[in-house]
């Protein structure tokens, strides 16, 4: 991260691909974004994306418990935001699941349960512009934003 520094807006975002299929290490992904922007500069705006939900019927042994790790792992995520001025914690992976809370057929690759579909990009896509012109619009101790707080998400 070069820029890290400099950059007055840091967008993160942390795929499924960064779960493997164990848990031994999700509790240390909340632990670790937060060392890692602890000493960064006080008026950076940061963006940190919530992990996406998977679809566990594409393979429900391999998968199974992935969504609760996958909501566990955001709920963390968004403690670290709430922690922190300038965060905003983006959970667009939210109107993206079915019923079920699995990443709904429309959302992602047919070919996988993980890799998301043109139709999610497009969505995750205008989900992020909304926060990045709020983000840029806003003081630098402006409030945290989140899917479940803000009108209209």
């Amino acid at each position: 991260m070069p820029h890290f520094q400099t950059s007055r807006l840091l967008v993160i975002a942390i795929g499924t691909n960064n779960l493997g299929l164990g848990a031994p290490a999700d509790p240390l992904i909340a632990k670790h974004i937060r060392l890692m922007l602890a000493n960064r500069p006080k008026d950076q705006r940061v963006v940190l994306n919530a992990i996406f939900p998977v679809d566990q019927t594409v393979a429900p042994v391999e998968l199974a418990g992935y969504n609760q790790r996958i909501q566990t792992i955001n709920q963390d995520l968004q403690r670290v935001c709430a922690a922190f001025a300038n965060f905003t914690f983006l959970n667009a992976g939210r109107k993206m699941r079915d019923s079920n809370g699995n990443l709904a057929r429309k959302y992602h690759n047919k070919k996988d349960a993980f890799h998301l579909s043109p139709a999610a990009y497009a969505y995750w896509t205008e989900e992020l512009r909304s926060v990045l012109e709020t983000a840029n619009a806003a003081p630098p101790s402006g409030p945290q934003l989140d899917e479940a707080s803000s009108p209209g998400r």
